[in-house]
C-alpha cells in the first residue's frame, strides 16, 4: 500500500494530463465536462496556475475513490493532501503563485534542487513540470519516511 495514497492518485492524474497535452488551464475540461461532473453550488474558476493541479484532479475517478468521495471538490483535496503528507507540501505542489509554492518548498525542509524545479521558479508552470516536481515530492517524502524508520 503507498504511504502517501492521495499524492500518488494525483500523480496519476497528473499524468494522464500530460499525457493529453493538456495545460494547467481547466478551460480545457470545462470546455466539456462529464454529466452531473460537479455540484450545482461549484464556482468555476479558471485561473491557469499550478491550483489547476486540484481541479483536474477533482474530476478524476482515481482521485476520488482514494478521497472516499464522489465529487471532492478541490479545497477539499488540498486538505486531504495537506493531512497526508503536510500543509507546506500541499501549498509547493498546488498554490497559485509560484512565490508562494517557493517559499512552502523551503519551509517544508524540501532539499535545493526540489525549490529550484521549474514547478516551483516560474509563474506558469507546465504540466510536465508539474508532474515531474510531484514525482520528486514523493520520492522525497519517502526518503523522509524510511530515515524516520531507522
Amino acid at each position: 500500500m503507498a504511504k502517501f495514497p492521495l499524492l500518488e492518485a494525483i500523480i496519476g492524474t497528473m499524468g494522464k494530463v500530460v499525457e493529453n497535452n493538456l495545460r494547467l488551464r481547466m478551460r480545457h475540461y470545462w470546455s466539456n465536462p462529464p454529466v452531473d461532473a460537479f455540484p450545482s453550488d461549484w464556482t468555476v474558476h479558471n485561473c491557469g496556475t499550478a491550483a489547476c493541479i486540484l481541479g483536474y484532479a477533482s474530476v478524476d475517478d482515481e482521485v476520488l475513490a482514494v478521497s472516499g468521495s464522489k465529487k471532492a471538490r478541490p479545497w477539499e483535496l488540498w486538505a486531504g493532501l495537506a493531512t497526508e503528507t503536510f500543509e507546506r507540501v500541499s501549498l509547493a505542489i498546488a498554490g497559485s503563485c509560484y512565490l508562494s509554492r517557493r517559499r512552502a518548498a523551503r519551509a517544508a525542509g524540501m532539499p535545493e534542487r526540489l525549490c529550484n524545479m521549474s514547478h516551483v521558479a516560474r509563474h506558469n508552470p507546465s504540466s510536465a513540470d508539474a508532474l515531474e516536481f510531484m514525482k520528486a515530492v514523493r520520492e522525497w517524502l519517502n526518503e523522509k519516511e524510511q530515515a524516520n524508520e531507522q
